[in-house]
């Protein structure tokens, strides 16, 4: 039945479309596979076929046209890639720093100046004299989000996790008078990836995605990004972030004020090789 299967595809593609031509020179050869797929097989060898060449299959077979050198070089590919795939454990680390700072001074008082006077500043106080306040007063706090999944070698997974968040609001009953109304935002975190091992290193399709509460109520911090990223296994990979800074200062004739905001979001990700 193997050999009835594989004189099929040669036949489709020699006769298929009118005819296939063949260059000087090629090659046309069926190779089964043990363990990848097609589709994840022909992806990794497209590239390297060359401009006359195709690669393409069924039925669990690769079948090449190529030179006869760059046929042996794509089936050296095929028996090191056609292995069974490997079994990983992939983390992403997504934390969350937030700062704030402000700082007040004032100064009031009442000064006497003889037979010249007195001048008052600010809010007069019982006695001669200038008073100077400063308030000065700062808060941080930090999030770290850390989502685990078993994934296979070159198959995508997903995870996520979150919660459903009330939201208030205002409807129209069917009179088109105003009430209150409410609905749930989802406020979640996880992440896609596909990836793939070569050797101590690891490539990795992903984009991970954070959603958390804001200070006002109603209100959502959302984090997310897609991008392609090579490391060794083991190690904790940066993929980017965001680093957000707000300064400000405001001034009158006896008050200044200034302060600030900060907010730093890295991630990361790591790639365990599973026994």
């Amino acid at each position: 039945m193997g050999r009835f299967r594989r004189a099929v595809v040669l036949w489709l593609l020699l006769c298929g479309g009118g005819g296939a031509v063949f260059a000087a020179g090629e090659r046309l050869e069926v190779i089964p596979l043990r363990h990848q797929t097609v589709e994840q097989m022909v992806q990794l060898l497209r590239p390297f076929v060359g401009a006359e060449g195709t690669v393409t299959g069924m039925n669990g077979q690769l079948v090449i046209r190529a030179s006869p050198d760059t046929l042996e070089s794509l089936k050296a590919l095929v028996d090191r890639f056609d292995r069974p795939p490997r079994q990983l454990l992939i983390h992403v680390r997504q934390g969350g720093a937030h700062t704030e700072r402000r700082l007040d001074a004032e100064a009031a008082g009442h000064i006497e100046l003889g037979e010249e006077g007195d001048v008052t500043i600010g809010a007069a106080t019982p006695e001669s004299g200038l008073e100077a306040r400063i308030h000065a007063h700062g808060r941080s706090w930090s999030t770290e989000d850390e989502h685990r999944v078993r994934a296979t070698e070159g198959s995508p997974a997903f995870i996520q996790t979150g919660l459903l968040l009330p939201t208030f609001g205002w409807d129209l009953d069917p009179w088109g008078r105003p009430r209150p109304g409410g609905d749930l935002h989802a406020v979640t975190s996880g992440f896609y990836v596909t990836p793939w091992i070569q050797g101590d290193r690891v490539t990795l399709e992903i984009s991970p995605f954070a959603a958390r509460p804001a200070g006002t109520p109603g209100r959502v911090r959302i984090q997310s990004l897609t991008t392609r990223v090579t490391g060794r296994l083991g190690e904790w990979i940066p993929l980017g972030g965001v680093h957000l800074r707000r300064e400000g200062s405001a001034a009158g004739t006896v008050h200044y004020a200034t302060g600030g905001s900060g907010h730093r979001a890295p991630v990361e990700v790591k790639v365990d090789l599973l026994p």
